[in-house]
């Protein structure tokens, strides 16, 4: 289906301002000649017509499937904006890496300190029970063995 637009769409399309829309329009009279329409006395120009006055600023005009207008700076400025998602998303993927890892090390860390704790309990119930023995057991040989704990 041909798609028509309006000089006003034309404005909004190519982010110019109407006066430079209605001078290139009228510097390019010949060439949009095919391409303009005038319904109930609104002037409109087809997506060949719009495509002509957006280059002729320079900018380099796509229909999108909506119908609206993208243009090269718009598809520059969206083309970094995904690259910039990409790389955000690798550095998330980067840092729940890096998390991962502290977690674990953070387990570990406990682990081991769990560890040193239960040893030096067990230090300290084989020291108790040196000391509650009398002078005599300790002299005639009955010692403290780990297993009796």
């Amino acid at each position: 289906m041909l798609q028509l637009f309006k000089v006003s769409d034309v404005v909004e399309k190519t982010g110019k301002s109407k006066t430079s829309v209605y001078r290139k329009i009228s510097k390019l009279k010949t060439e949009l000649k095919p391409h303009k329409k005038t319904l109930n006395g609104v002037i409109y120009y087809d997506e060949e017509g719009l495509k002509i006055i957006a280059e002729s600023f320079g900018l380099s005009h796509n229909v999108d499937k909506g119908g609206n207008q993208c243009g090269n700076a718009d598809s520059k400025a969206l083309e970094m904006a995904e690259s910039m998602i990409k790389l955000l998303e690798n550095q998330l993927a980067e840092k729940d890496k890096q998390i991962a890892q502290l977690i674990k090390q953070n387990d570990q860390s406990q682990h081991l300190l769990l560890n040193e704790q239960k040893e030096k309990q067990l230090l300290l119930d084989v020291k108790d029970q040196y000391e509650n023995q009398t002078f005599i057991d300790r002299l005639f040989g009955k010692k403290v063995k780990l297993d009796d704990l």
